[in-house]
């Protein structure tokens, strides 16, 4: 990973489905009362830290929290959709429980091969090649936080940490709002 502008990556704050442990992938479901609180918590965390700009996901939960950052920070918001969460297909709006009871083999191959995903679901590695794509022209400029969802945090984890995607602890940056910067050694928690 060559020099460049200090990067931070953050999860949206929580949602309804968050909380009932749903996948929500494309959805675009807001901030629950809870989601709030934490992007409150993270822009207090933010006023410290040397950035110039906010980036973010367009979906609701990760641009509400974006917003909330940017406000109390007095920085500009800029969207781009390769840092969206990943598209569930027809696993969209499960619990781990239910995919694990109605689609064994599909979610054993979608986490042990990057390169496979449910018919209408994207693959990792396609999420990969977006939100590296998306953060390699962020880093390029001004330092920046980045508000994205679980799935491209675990596989920018991945990536800049040369970490095989299948043993990317399932830890990292699961937490809501929970400031990471971006190194060698992938996401390292602030």
């Amino acid at each position: 990973m060559e020099p460049s502008a200090l990067t931070l990556l953050a999860r949206h704050g929580a949602t309804r489905a968050n909380e009932a442990g749903v996948r929500i992938g494309l959805s675009d479901e807001p901030l629950s009362a809870r989601g709030r609180a934490q992007a409150r918590s993270l822009a207090s965390a933010m006023r410290a830290t040397p950035v110039h700009a906010v980036w973010t996901s367009p979906l609701a939960r990760a641009r509400q929290t974006a917003e909330i950052v940017a406000r109390a920070c007095g920085l500009p918001v800029h969207e781009s959709h390769d840092l969206r969460e990943m598209d569930y297909g027809p696993l969209e709006g499960l619990s781990e429980e239910e995919i694990a009871r109605r689609f064994p083999e599909e979610r054993r191959a979608w986490s042990g091969e990057p390169t496979l995903a449910p018919p209408g679901a994207e693959s990792i590695a396609t999420v990969r090649d977006r939100v590296v794509r998306a953060i390699e022209r962020i880093r390029a400029g001004e330092a920046a936080l980045v508000v994205t969802h679980l799935v491209p945090l675990r596989v920018a984890h991945a990536h800049y940490g040369s970490i095989p995607i299948p043993l990317t602890p399932s830890v990292i940056a699961a937490e809501h709002c929970v400031l990471h910067r971006l190194s060698t050694r992938g996401l390292e928690r602030l």
